[in-house]
């Protein structure tokens, strides 16, 4: 699964939904999710506001296991609204 892929599926939403919160149609988020197309820099900067995703995470070709607790963090802080901690007893959980 590429990066885009799984941002969509950790934040759970999916292309379609995405097409319509941007008005672009279906094709071309599948375009960008399958690298037919780059996302354009205005694009970025709108999913990274109504995605609450920094616009890195949708430039990578996959994700790693330190990009996905990363953005598992970043997804859980915006949804509480708090700061959500990642670290216990001293190291990754």
């Amino acid at each position: 699964m590429n990066a885009i892929s799984e941002v969509f599926d950790i934040v759970g939403t999916n292309a379609s939904q995405v097409a319509t919160m941007l008005g672009v149609t279906r094709s071309t988020v599948y375009d960008w999710i399958g690298e037919k197309r780059r996302i354009p820099h205005d694009r970025l900067y709108q999913l990274e506001d109504l995605l609450k995703v920094p616009r890195h995470f949708f430039l990578k070709k996959e994700l790693n296991k330190i990009d996905k607790i990363e953005l598992l963090k970043i997804y859980a802080s915006s949804v509480l609204g708090e700061e959500v901690s990642i670290f216990t007893g001293g190291g990754l959980q």
